[in-house]
C-alpha cells in the first residue's frame, strides 16, 4: 500500500484493518495479554518455538 493510497479516515482504515489492529492502533489499545506468545507469526511466539524461549542469548534474526 503507498502513502497515497492509505486511507484518510477512520472508517477507511475499519476497510483495511482487522477490528483488533484497528482498537490498537487507531483507539490507543493495548493487544491482549499473552497475544503475542500464543499466536503463530508474532515475534514471542517464533523465537520461543524456534530457540526455546522469547528471550534469546543473542539478537533474533
Amino acid at each position: 500500500m503507498s502513502a497515497s493510497s492509505l486511507p484518510t479516515n477512520e472508517q477507511g482504515w475499519r476497510a483495511v484493518l482487522s477490528p483488533e489492529q484497528f482498537r490498537v492502533l487507531r483507539q490507543k489499545a493495548t493487544e491482549a495479554p499473552g497475544f503475542s506468545e500464543r499466536t503463530p507469526g508474532q515475534l514471542e511466539y517464533e523465537l520461543n518455538k524456534n530457540v526455546g524461549t522469547k528471550y534469546p542469548n543473542e539478537g533474533a534474526s
